[in-house]
């Protein structure tokens, strides 16, 4: 079972596709991607690697390679929906328990500056490998 992300890319309008690429971790998925009137793009995803919650990494190359800083956007939450508001601001929308309870939290946030993103530097993730299939070395 794969509980990642992974991202792929058409150059033709969707009618060939790169193959898939992991940008995440292990637990580290249900994922949705903003691009940002800059063109930058935001990869906003869930975790249940230590508790649960939602962080964020960016692309300034169409989703070819990714930020190696990893924002931290929240704690105990998941499943976040996140859309990009006026004057570069966005809203996430996650599911929290509180005391038993499913509710809705939402979040106004806004991104951090390029020029903090770029300081951690950037990766480029290889593609995937089909399941059972072993990687020679």
């Amino acid at each position: 079972m794969v509980r990642n992300t992974a991202v792929l890319h058409s150059d033709d309008g969707g009618k060939t596709w790169s193959k898939p690429r992991l940008v995440t971790g292990f637990d580290e998925q249900t994922a949705c991607l903003v691009r940002l009137p800059d063109n930058t793009i935001l990869l906003v995803f869930g975790h249940k690697t230590d508790g649960s919650g939602q962080r964020f990494m960016a692309s300034f190359d169409e989703g070819r390679s990714w930020s190696r800083t990893v924002y931290q956007l929240g704690r105990n939450c998941q499943y976040a929906s996140t859309v990009l508001l006026t004057g570069n601001r966005l809203v996430s929308v996650s599911h929290r328990i509180i005391d038993g309870v499913g509710i809705f939290h939402s979040r106004q946030w806004s991104p951090p500056k390029k020029t903090t993103i770029g300081d951690g530097g950037f990766w480029i993730p290889r593609p995937a490998e089909p399941l059972g299939v072993a990687r020679s070395r």
